[in-house]
Order: structure tokens, then C-alpha cells, then sequence
């Protein structure tokens, strides 16, 4: 029997592409795109790889934009950043110690072409829905509480399986395995603002560089509306910004746990020769593995 661990984004992507040959196995939502907005970077880049299947899911792809990133540097905006610059952001996020490809990863998706009639976080809607059945159905087999052995122990029996896609958290996973490994992230709080005080300059974010400036990221949502990402978590949400902004109003906030990943990617040998293959930012506990390249992951798993 084959299973899919999750029924997050990355979960009811690979039941969609993979098959009924896969079973899914509910355990929550989705970390970053059941919220809206998303807590993640929303858009997916243009690949002729994947533009079938996003269509036949009822997306138009027809359009294509460029999404634009920058980074904030000593209260100026810098477009064509020197790699110093981006060394720099990358060890102000990961205490300056970022795993080893991340470079790479800043450098490929500073500008983006990307489908202007996709959203991510609407995408997991529309996969909710396709596999509300399924997903209820599948709920009957209870909590997973072990894996080992070619074996899955819910509360309700015992199941084999010859292969698993887990995207959960990789530490969910450890702990289901017996696996006994620190596992570094970082917590990352956001805030959802309204504010007419900034002007991106045609950028659609930035990257804050400068260590004084609270907050790491900031996304335009649309008009007048901003998404702030903060490492750890913030002891007065209203106050953060007003030594940034005249005036604004806070629509909402929250903590993710966890949400950087900071691991080498030395550490997924185990369960690759366990038949397990991890999925996702989370499950595979890759900062870099964003929606676009999780999709393109789960295509060459279908090749």
C-alpha cells in the first residue's frame, strides 16, 4: 500500500498527481495557505512542466506577470543587489549560519514570471474540495501513532506500506519513527497592515537587511495593504511598526512555530532508504522548497 503523509498543500498535490494508487492520510491543514492571506510567498512561477495540470484544476494561465523582489538597505531600496547583500540577509535569517544552497535559491527568484490567475492558497481550496470525500473517509482510520518496519500503527490496526510521501513537519515524523533528532527553525511572527507610508518603488517585496529593522520581509499585498514577517515572537503587535510608519492599522497577526528551517539537507538519507520520501518546506525541512518547487518535485515523482 502506498500513502501520503499530510493533507496540507503539498499532500492533496501529490494525491492529485500521483493517483488513487496513494492514499491520503489526513493529519491537518495546511500550515501557510490555510490562511488568507497565505503565509508564504502566493504565487506560482511560470513551467510548461506543470501548466496542464494546473489548468485542468480550472486555472487560467494565460497571463503571465513578473513578481519583483528587492532588498531594504540602510533605508534605501536596492534592486540589483551584489552578493554581499544577499549573503548578508541570508545570515541575518538563519543567525549567520544558512545552509549552504540558500544562496543559490536568492539568487534564481528575484524576479519571477509567474501566472497572474494563480494563487497558491486558492489552489489548496479547490484540492480541499476535490477531496473532501476521501479526506472524511480516510479520517475513519484514526490517529497515526508509529511507523516502522514497512508497517503504519493508527489507533484503529495496523497497515503495511511499500512507500510513504510525508509532508508533515519533519520533526511530526521523527517522533512517528523513533527517530531522536534536533531538528533548528526558527518561529516567525506576521502582520497583515494597512498602510498608505510605503512605496515599494514597483517591487512587489523586499528583503530587510538592516539587523535594526524588526521585521525580515515585507510582501505587498495589493493597495495599501502589506504582509510583515518578524523572527520570533512579538511582544505588542499595535507598537511594532511605529517607528517605521506614521499610520497604519494591524488587520490581524500570529505566530507560525517553526516556520524557518535550518538544517543542511544531509538528513533525509534515512528515510529515503526507509521508502519514505519527505515533501514540501516542512516536510522536508528546506527553506527553499517553496509551492512551485514542491509541484515540480511531485512531477518527476510521476515521471
Amino acid at each position: 500500500m502506498k500513502w501520503i503523509l499530510g493533507s496540507g498543500l503539498a499532500g492533496l498535490l501529490a494525491r492529485a498527481i500521483l493517483g488513487s494508487e496513494y492514499k491520503l492520510i489526513p493529519m491537518a491543514k495546511s500550515r501557510l495557505y490555510s490562511f488568507n492571506p497565505a503565509l508564504a510567498d502566493n504565487y506560482l512561477s511560470q513551467d510548461q512542466r506543470y501548466e496542464d495540470f494546473v489548468t485542468n484544476l480550472g486555472f487560467d494561465v494565460s497571463k503571465v506577470v513578473f513578481y519583483r523582489k528587492g532588498f531594504s538597505l540602510g533605508g534605501d531600496i536596492v534592486k540589483e543587489a551584489p552578493e554581499t547583500v544577499k549573503e548578508a540577509w541570508l545570515n541575518r535569517l538563519f543567525d549567520y549560519e544558512p545552509p549552504g544552497h540558500l544562496n543559490l535559491v536568492v539568487n534564481k527568484k528575484m524576479n519571477t514570471a509567474v501566472y497572474a490567475g494563480v494563487r497558491l492558497n486558492e489552489m489548496y481550496a479547490k484540492l480541499q474540495e476535490r477531496f473532501k470525500s476521501e479526506i472524511n473517509e480516510q479520517l475513519q482510520l484514526g490517529n497515526v501513532l508509529s511507523i516502522n518496519d514497512g508497517h503504519i500503527q493508527f489507533s484503529t490496526g495496523l497497515r503495511d506500506y511499500s512507500k510513504i510521501i510525508s509532508t508533515i513537519p519533519l520533526p511530526a515524523l521523527d517522533k512517528l519513527c523513533g527517530v531522536n533528532i534536533p531538528r533548528k527553525a526558527h518561529d516567525v511572527s506576521f502582520l497583515h497592515v494597512s498602510t498608505s507610508d510605503l512605496n515599494f518603488e514597483g517591487l512587489n517585496q523586499l528583503l530587510v537587511v538592516d539587523e535594526g529593522i524588526p521585521f525580515y520581509k515585507c510582501t505587498q499585498l495589493g493597495p495599501d495593504r502589506y504582509l510583515f514577517y518578524f523572527k520570533g515572537d512579538l511582544e505588542n503587535n499595535g507598537l511594532t511598526l511605529m517607528p517605521f510608519l506614521r499610520s497604519y492599522d494591524v488587520i490581524d497577526g500570529t505566530l507560525i512555530n517553526n516556520y524557518i528551517p535550518a538544517d543542511p539537507l544531509d538528513h533525509l538519507k534515512y528515510y529515503e532508504s526507509k521508502q519514505i520520501e519527505c515533501l514540501g518546506t516542512f516536510g522536508r525541512w528546506d527553506f527553499a522548497m517553496d509551492g512551485p518547487s514542491t509541484l515540480l518535485h511531485i512531477m518527476r515523482l510521476k515521471a
